[in-house]
C-alpha cells in the first residue's frame, strides 16, 4: 500500500456548541454546585448586608462592625506563621531521619547516582520540549502587549 494514498480517519465533531464551550472552560463539572452556592449562600449574604445597611444607616464596610466576632481572631498571624514554617521543619527532620537509617546511602546512590541520558531521546520528551518552547515564545509576546483582564 502506498503511503500517499493513506486516508486519515474521520474526526469526530461536537454536536452541541454549548457543550463544547462548557467543556472548554471546565464549567461542566462545577456549574451546578456554583449555581447552588450562588443562590443559597451568595444571594442570602448579599441580602443580609443590604438589610443591615438599611437598619444601621452605614456603608457596606461599616456594617460588618455590628458583630465583634466578624473582626477575626487576633492571634491568627501566629497561626499563619506556624502553618507556613512547620511543614518545612518536619520535612527537614524526616530527611535527616531517613538519611541516618541503614542502607540509606545505597538508596541515594541507586536513585540519584545513576543518570539515564537515553531518556532525553524519547519522543515524549521531544513533545514536552516543543510545548515548553511554544510557551516561552508566547511569553515573549505577552510581555510586549498591554495587560488585559481575560474572563472566561
Amino acid at each position: 500500500m502506498d503511503s500517499n494514498n493513506v486516508v486519515p480517519p474521520e474526526r469526530k465533531q461536537w454536536t452541541n456548541p454549548i457543550k463544547f464551550f462548557l467543556t472548554l472552560v471546565a464549567f461542566d463539572a462545577f456549574l451546578i454546585p456554583y449555581t447552588l452556592m450562588l443562590i443559597f449562600i451568595g444571594a442570602l449574604v448579599f441580602y443580609l448586608e443590604l438589610t443591615l445597611e438599611q437598619f444601621t444607616c452605614a456603608g457596606p464596610l461599616a456594617v460588618w462592625n455590628v458583630n465583634p466576632l466578624l473582626r477575626g481572631v487576633p492571634s491568627l498571624g501566629n497561626v499563619a506563621y506556624f502553618n507556613a514554617l512547620f511543614p518545612y521543619v518536619m520535612l527537614i527532620v524526616l530527611i535527616i531521619r531517613e538519611a541516618t537509617l541503614s542502607g540509606a546511602i545505597e538508596g541515594i546512590k541507586l536513585y540519584m547516582g545513576t543518570v539515564n541520558f537515553s531518556a532525553l531521546k524519547n519522543s515524549s520528551f521531544s513533545i514536552m520540549e516543543t510545548k515548553m518552547a511554544r510557551i516561552i515564545d508566547e511569553y515573549k509576546i505577552y510581555l510586549n502587549t498591554p495587560k488585559k483582564i481575560v474572563i472566561f
